[in-house]
């Protein structure tokens, strides 16, 4: 199973890479260092769902994106980089489930705008 997790976060990693170019400025798993710059956003990479609907097959893994923009403070100009990334996202042959807007926050920053998408997990 760990192995299954490994090369889907990185099949995920390069997709998300690929689809947004030059406006993400990081893909990460890591949240402390999934920190937006001006006009970009940063793709953070949660630990997935595993779900056993039959023990000892392979699990149904779910994966969450978080796209993370500028401050709560600045969050009206923050949606047009987290909108044009959702728009890359839509064209692309990734199906995202949902997406929804939450608070991402990161010590020593505060809470900054973003949306967590959750991707079909027979994507990847």
């Amino acid at each position: 199973m760990n192995n299954l997790i490994v090369r889907q976060r990185a099949r995920l990693a390069s997709k998300f890479r690929e689809i947004l170019g030059d406006m993400a400025v990081i893909v990460t798993d890591d949240s402390q260092q999934a920190r937006p710059q001006s006009g970009k956003v940063a793709v953070l990479i949660e630990w997935p769902d595993i779900d056993y609907p039959i023990w000892g097959n392979d699990p149904e893994i779910t994966w969450r994106v978080d796209l993370i923009a500028g401050t709560m403070a600045t969050q009206a100009r923050n949606l047009e980089p987290i909108s044009d990334a959702l728009d890359l996202i839509a064209e692309s042959d990734l199906c995202v489930i949902q997406a929804r807007p939450v608070t991402f926050t990161i010590t020593n920053v505060g809470d900054l705008a973003a949306y967590q998408l959750t991707i079909n997990p027979s994507d990847l």
